[in-house]
């Protein structure tokens, strides 16, 4: 009986379509800031992708021909796509140009130009659609104030229904910050457990399986 509702739930969760999300944090660890992202993007139906450009582990709170700019992901050359996604200009603190002293893993990020409605996602070159993402980058002997960032959570949304995605940031600790939300696969995993558990705490003992 159980390995039969076992089955029925893999099938479940593999018939929900996944969503994506990026998540990325910035905080202060020790003496210096850390940048740490995941998820993965869908831009299969994004404007793009656009010319790529040399960027990675950098952060703009504000500069006068960007509005805001971060990338995660090592400071070293590594070409990025830009996909286009509607929005409105954003800040994200006072400080200028900042790059990272270090950093790892892919390069992907968010910038805003000054004016418009646009605002730009980045992936690495010959990313495909949905593919996982993670990186870091590390800002030795800085603060997230000394780099002119503004404490609080950021976040954008675009696309609908299987193709609906986001990207969420949170700079320092604040208790604005939402929990990353779980797949509705997940849920729907943790559902039939909990009904697995309510069916053996019923059965009684001796009774045949």
């Amino acid at each position: 009986m159980k390995s039969k509702i076992l089955a029925c739930l893999a099938m479940g969760v593999m018939a929900v379509p996944a969503q994506a999300a990026i998540v990325v944090t910035i905080k202060q660890v020790g003496s210096d800031v850390k940048v740490e992202g995941y998820g993965s993007l869908d831009v299969a139906g994004l404007s793009g992708p656009g010319s790529p450009s040399v960027e990675g582990g950098v952060v703009a709170g504000q500069i006068p021909s960007l509005q805001s700019f971060l990338a995660v992901g090592s400071p070293d050359s590594q070409l990025v796509t830009w996909y286009s996604i509607s929005g409105s200009p954003f800040t994200l603190g006072s400080g200028g140009f900042q790059r990272a002293s270090q950093g790892s893993g892919d390069k992907f990020g968010i910038f805003s130009p000054p004016s418009g409605s646009i605002i730009y996602l980045g992936a690495p070159q010959g990313y495909v659609s949905g593919s996982s993402l993670s990186g870091e980058s590390v800002y030795l002997n800085k603060t997230i104030a000394g780099l002119g960032l503004t404490n609080g959570t950021y976040e954008w949304k675009w696309g609908s229904g299987a193709s609906a995605d986001s990207f969420t940031l949170t700079i320092g600790d604040t208790t604005t910050a939402p929990p990353v939300p779980l797949p509705a696969a997940a849920w729907l995993l943790l559902s039939g457990l909990a009904g697995l558990g309510v069916v053996g705490r019923r059965k009684r003992p001796g009774a045949p399986a």
